[in-house]
């Protein structure tokens, strides 16, 4: 929801609007089943989700697909953690 009032409150076209749902899902997705995960395996689950996220965000910035957030800031980050600009 918080999503959905943030991108609507903001100058981001539609076609990028559903790309952003589609990544909030997903991450919902991954959540869920690393939870349900953590019965079984509690550390591991933990590492799921926190290399899934990651991964998600990696692939919806090198596919150009997160409008609202500046790729100078993202490159400033990325050469700060020492890997280099897709």
């Amino acid at each position: 929801m918080f999503v959905y009032i943030a991108l609507h409150s903001s100058n981001v076209p539609p076609a990028e609007r559903e790309k952003v749902y589609l990544a909030v899902i997903a991450v919902s997705i991954i959540i869920f089943i690393a939870r349900l995960l953590s019965k079984i395996l509690n550390t591991f689950a933990i590492v799921i989700v926190i290399a899934s996220v990651a991964m998600l965000f990696y692939f919806l910035y090198r596919y150009n697909s997160v409008p609202f957030i500046e790729s100078s800031k993202i490159d400033d980050t990325i050469v700060r953690i020492g890997l280099e600009k897709p």
